[in-house]
């Protein structure tokens, strides 16, 4: 009898001892895991507030933008993002195949993609690694000064298509740039080819909120 007793109180205490382990177990990953969370929302957030954006300096007709990546962190799979408060009379009726945004095919510039300036074999890319310090420049906008005839934002393609082409008058543009591993950074600034000297002012950072309720201000300035 004392020998089955015994036998009951070990398993119970077996049973009790693992029942504790899983337990810590559990918890102990679970503690990982939130910590690890808060580590990659902490590095992306510190990164995203480290973005700045800068207009490079005119050459020829274009005028493109620096992003330069001040956290100790490299960027992965960097997009830049941009939407213009326009109209649909704002399209130039581009020849067929010269933009993506035509006449014919007229839709609001809503958080488009553009690229990165460096060309390899030929082609661009929309997505590029920022490593820390580092600055790349992102082909933006083009204007025909000679004639004032339009505007050329550039697309994902550069300008072989472009995005659009646009009547020649001053427009607010928002900016986003989004990576893989960080918080997005978002800026406003102004196209004004009245301006030659500098037809594209340097962007202002703003906050989330700001963004989205400018943005909204553009779609509804489009669709009214």
């Amino acid at each position: 009898m004392s020998i089955i007793c015994d036998s009951s109180i070990t398993a119970c205490f077996l049973c009790h001892a693992l029942i504790q382990g899983l337990i810590t177990l559990v918890f102990g990953l679970a503690g990982a895991l939130l910590g690890l969370f808060f580590l990659q929302y902490c590095r992306a957030w510190y990164i995203g507030n480290h973005v700045h954006v800068s207009v490079v300096p005119q050459h020829g007709m274009q005028s493109d933008l620096r992003i330069l990546n001040e956290s100790p962190f490299t960027m992965c799979d960097v997009f830049v993002y941009i939407s213009i408060k326009h109209t649909p009379s704002d399209i130039y009726s581009a020849q067929s195949g010269l933009s993506f945004i035509t006449a014919a095919n007229q839709t609001l510039v809503y958080e488009d993609r553009i690229t990165w300036s460096l060309e390899i074999d030929g082609k661009h890319s929309p997505k590029m690694d920022i490593h820390p310090y580092e600055r790349q420049a992102a082909t933006f906008v083009m204007f025909d000064f000679a004639n004032n005839r339009y505007i050329v934002i550039a697309s994902e393609a550069a300008y072989k298509p472009a995005r659009v082409h646009l009547a020649p008058h001053a427009y607010e543009v928002l900016l986003k740039v989004v990576a893989k591993d960080a918080r997005q950074s978002t800026w406003m600034l102004k196209i004004d080819p009245s301006n030659n000297a500098n037809p594209v002012s340097e962007p202002r950072s703003i906050n989330e909120e700001e963004y989205e309720a400018t943005l909204e201000k553009f779609r509804t300035n489009y669709y009214q």
